[in-house]
């Protein structure tokens, strides 16, 4: 039987499932960031994976990372190694850390996952948190009026404004 080893199949959950298609519509078609959406998703009281806590931004970019929300399963993506840091100096054994295995060592598990969005979604959705990435604050030296939106619906450029030596920054 396909699926995983024992032959289980994972089952979806109508309502949960909702919530990660609204995640990914939320990130794909609003552009998003995974801080803005695990704020809609607090104040839309809806409740984590697990039921309890609040949603962090963590668990949200899990999700929109997760290719299992496409269908696909993977097994075998992770061994043991030797830890960035110990806890503990006498340790007996060397290799307790984890380490994420080559892509192409993967295994994937056919048909385990049936699939909540679509391979586009998914590929869009990966693109947009590099948009998202590329475009946050903490990455850039200055802070631009206008950062990031070089053209409007007229299709006509933006042109940065001069003060002095450098361009218009915004307070």
């Amino acid at each position: 039987m396909a699926g995983e080893p024992d032959g289980a199949v994972r089952i979806v959950y109508e309502g949960e499932a909702k919530v990660v298609q609204d995640m990914y519509q939320w990130l794909i078609e609003e552009g998003l960031s995974t801080n803005a959406i695990t704020h809609r998703l607090r104040l839309m009281n809806i409740p984590t994976p697990s039921g309890q806590g609040f949603w962090i931004r963590s668990t949200v970019r899990k999700i929109l990372t997760n290719s299992a929300y496409c269908g696909r399963t993977f097994a075998f993506t992770e061994t043991y190694g030797e830890p960035k840091f110990r806890m503990k100096a006498d340790t007996k054994r060397s290799k307790t850390g984890r380490v994420r295995r080559p892509r192409g060592e993967w295994v994937e598990i056919p048909n385990a996952t049936p699939a909540i969005i679509s391979e586009s979604t998914f590929q869009a959705a990966q693109e947009q948190l590099k948009k998202n990435r590329a475009m946050a604050t903490r990455n850039s030296k200055h802070q631009y009026l206008l950062r990031g939106r070089d053209r409007f619906g007229c299709s006509s450029r933006v042109v940065r404004l001069a003060r002095g030596e450098g361009y218009y920054r915004a307070p």
